[in-house]
């Protein structure tokens, strides 16, 4: 993959990239408490933001907690893929993420 940028917290995304085969990758990233999960709304806005103002072809959704049920049915609707706390730890732990393969 090309080099990420990082952009500003305005636009609602943290990183924005290019694959090696030209996709356009939009990445947001949150740091919850383990007991605040990522809502349906926040993957939402999201939405907008990757797939309207940013053109993405993936989206990547990336939390330090779980989402609730909607928040994954919303995803799994529009194409995002999210990782979760325990995706999360099984890859600090050596276990390749499969999102990145």
């Amino acid at each position: 993959m090309a080099a990420p940028r990082q952009r500003s917290r305005a636009s609602d995304v943290d990183i924005t990239g290019q694959t090696t085969d030209g996709r356009r990758l939009v990445v947001q990233c949150k740091s919850f408490p383990p007991y605040r999960p990522v809502w349906s709304g926040e993957l939402q806005k999201f939405l907008g933001a990757s797939f309207v103002q940013h053109r993405a072809d993936l989206a990547l959704f990336v939390a330090t907690t779980a989402f609730t049920p909607d928040a994954r049915a919303i995803a799994e609707e529009h194409g995002v893929t999210v990782v979760d706390r325990a995706a999360l730890e099984k890859w600090s732990a050596g276990v390749p993420l499969p999102v990145l393969d």
